[in-house]
């Protein structure tokens, strides 16, 4: 239903048509995929999700080895201190 009461349909079976038969121009126009349309912008867009992608990746690598380290590390340390001689090739970074 239109707003303005004029431009409403006056009849059901005239609605009824238009739906059964839209308009040629409004079916025929389909918009064009952003890479036809501006292939600037999809590449721009495109290497920013990558590169979003590449620090979320790194950052979870980054936070993995950290935990892996310092677990390995603690445990290494609670041995020394409980008399145990650290294992070979454990280098003590101050």
């Amino acid at each position: 239903m239109h707003p303005d009461p004029y431009k409403r349909y006056e009849s059901l079976s005239e609605y009824v048509f238009d739906l059964r038969h839209p308009n040629a121009n409004f079916t025929a126009t389909s918009a064009a995929p952003l890479i036809e349309r501006n292939p600037l912008l999809f590449w721009k867009c495109t290497t920013v999700a990558l590169a979003c992608a590449v620090v979320v990746l790194l950052a979870m690598y980054h936070g993995t080895r950290c935990r892996v380290r310092f677990q390995a590390s603690s445990v290494v340390f609670a041995a020394i201190a409980f008399g145990a001689a650290p294992p070979p090739g454990f280098i003590l970074n101050s």
